[in-house]
């Protein structure tokens, strides 16, 4: 596995310009720049359930963060600009008790 942390720093730098060019409207170009964030995640392997006994707990918190923060994003420009979403949900989500998506992505 080759090391992940360059490529994870270059993904979270794709969100936070992508998250500027939300903050002063440019939300075609924000779009284009989630859409790297989310190709660079998926190379990563952060949508990957089986890769977490590979990483520290800080390092799983982190990845996990970044997921949602992605997943958040994704949702709101796909809503915004009407177009699908390029994520979907990885986790099985039906296990957890009084689960709540909504609480969930709120808790970056």
């Amino acid at each position: 596995m080759e090391d992940s942390s360059a490529g994870l720093v270059a993904a979270q730098c794709y969100t936070l310009i992508e998250m500027y060019l939300v903050n002063v409207s440019r939300l075609n170009a924000a779009f284009m720049h989630l859409g790297q964030a989310v190709r660079a995640a998926y190379g990563l392997g952060l949508h990957r359930t089986d890769l977490v006994a590979n990483f520290t707990p800080l390092e799983r918190r982190i990845r996990e963060r970044f997921c949602k923060a992605v997943r958040v994003l994704d949702v709101y420009l796909s809503a915004t600009l009407g177009r699908p979403l390029m994520t979907c949900q990885s986790r099985n989500t039906v296990t957890v008790t009084n689960y709540s998506p909504t609480v969930d992505m709120c808790i970056i």
